[in-house]
């Protein structure tokens, strides 16, 4: 999908298998266009403080890492924290991946770890849609291309995630809660490829709409 920077989104309503408390893995395919050099945080994968990945050059008060490209965010233990590392090309796919396991809170950019810090506790979960390329306000638009979403109720190794990353998975790998490969040539509707069905639809309603992502203007990944 080709998200335009300026309002678009892809909604998936708030499904309770959606959310992880324990463990997870949140991870994305992006080629950016532009990236963000304000604290605005352009949202790649959102579900509120639940989970967040962002792409932003601004300073956000990251808890660990270094001013970077991209930014993983949760609140655990009660406490909302960000990390932020790793550069991204413009117009270049980047494979973009954050984990929480239980005691470490680890971001990676192309298989590698480019900030980490020790964290431990349950992660917040809330009832707030699952929000692809934006915000549901639509004020934190995401500008470029995004494949292959994943989700995890579970922390994915380094290894799993440098290996795993490049081809497609069935949908029916354990622990795996949100799988949206992107690749519908027409409707509204954007299929979670899991047996849980938390399908999602371009823009905020099943209506067409200007908030709509684009279809067929992408390219393939290399």
């Amino acid at each position: 999908l080709l998200f335009d920077g300026q309002n678009d989104v892809v909604t998936v309503p708030h499904q309770t298998s959606l959310s992880a408390s324990a463990q997870i893995t949140v991870e994305a395919w992006v080629k950016p266009r532009t990236i963000a050099t304000t604290n605005n945080q352009d949202r790649v994968v959102s579900k509120g403080n639940n989970y967040e990945l962002t792409i932003s050059t601004g300073d956000t008060g990251c808890a660990a890492g270094m001013r970077g490209h991209i930014q993983w965010r949760a609140t655990i233990g009660g406490v909302d924290a960000r990390i932020c590392g790793g550069q991204l090309a413009l117009g270049t796919w980047h494979h973009i991946a954050g984990t929480y396991d239980g005691s470490s809170f680890a971001l990676y950019v192309d298989g590698a770890r480019v900030a980490a810090m020790a964290r431990s506790g349950a992660i917040s979960v809330n009832s707030t849609a699952l929000t692809l390329g934006n915000k549901s306000s639509l004020d934190r638009p995401f500008d470029g291309e995004l494949d292959e979403v994943r989700i995890w109720r579970r922390a994915l190794s380094q290894s799993e995630l440098q290996i795993g990353s490049e081809g497609a998975l069935s949908g029916s790998e354990g622990n795996l809660i949100g799988y949206y490969r992107l690749d519908e040539t027409s409707g509204q509707v954007i299929a979670d490829a899991t047996a849980r069905a938390n399908h999602g639809v371009l823009g905020g309603s099943s209506a067409a709409e200007a908030s709509d992502p684009s279809r067929g203007q992408g390219s393939e990944r290399a």
